[in-house]
């Protein structure tokens, strides 16, 4: 009797085993690319609205103060397309190349944040009143880490290698029957 119950118990957790595999082959075909989930998907704005952020700031970098031409004028976007941000104009914003690159995938408060010690005086939504040496931010950029909502957001959203070996080891201990 207790031969039939370990049997029918081999079955049963061969039968757990496939489907634990099956999802997890589903959760990762829907985690495409690495993502958690979707994001909102990058466009390119037109030189029409471009120009209208980039007047609306006085064409002046809204970190560091440079003056923008074309050049060397980016539109960022204030809360991350990463983390769910929107394409809309009140979510966007000019910034010249080099302070675009050092803000990343953070957001626009994490930034203010971590660069304090530089935007002092600064209003979020308006660009400082004088230009701020690139030399600054870069002293701070070493010495910080970005911001804790910036971290936890991440978290939330990308899978992390932790999560990558977990998911190939829980794949690995399948056993297939047969």
């Amino acid at each position: 009797m207790i031969s039939v119950f370990s049997a029918i118990g081999g079955i049963i957790a061969q039968g757990t085993l496939l489907v634990a595999d099956y999802y997890l082959r589903y959760s990762l075909r829907v985690r495409a690319g690495q993502r958690a989930q979707a994001r909102t998907k990058r466009i390119r704005f037109p030189a029409a609205t471009v120009r209208r952020i980039s007047s609306r700031q006085g064409n002046f970098c809204m970190y560091c103060g440079v003056r923008l031409k074309q050049g060397n004028r980016q539109i960022d976007h204030i809360y991350p397309v990463e983390f769910g941000g929107s394409n809309e104009e009140s979510n966007l914003q000019a910034l010249c190349g080099s302070c675009n690159a050092r803000k990343g995938v953070q957001t626009d408060s994490d930034f203010r944040a971590r660069y304090r010690d530089a935007l002092i005086g600064v209003r979020p939504g308006n660009p400082p009143a004088f230009r701020i040496p690139y030399s600054r931010f870069n002293s701070i950029t070493r010495r910080t880490k970005q911001g804790e909502t910036t971290r936890a957001l991440r978290k939330a959203i990308f899978i992390t290698p932790k999560q990558k070996i977990m998911a190939g080891s829980t794949a690995a201990a399948v056993v297939w029957p047969g």
